[in-house]
């Protein structure tokens, strides 16, 4: 459990901008499996039936909110 603590406060800090491809590499450093939706890609993750990720295929930074919104829904914040 101490592990998923650390892991979780220094893999995900706040206040800082993520653009999708480095938030997909820290989900799958975490477990998390990433598929090609129809617009989207859709992370996923064996212990949490149920949650799915839609992330962008933009460039550039994930805006603040929608960044926010996914940090909690996989259970970073």
């Amino acid at each position: 459990m101490l592990t998923h603590v650390l892991t979780r406060v220094t893999i995900f800090s706040g206040g800082e901008g993520l653009t999708a491809k480095e938030f997909k590499r820290r989900l799958k450093a975490n477990g998390w499996k990433i598929t090609q939706g129809s617009r989207h890609e859709l992370a996923t993750h064996p212990d949490k039936p149920g949650i799915q990720i839609a992330i962008h295929r933009h460039t550039g930074d994930i805006p603040t909110g929608t960044l926010n919104r996914m940090l909690k829904d996989a259970g970073f914040k």
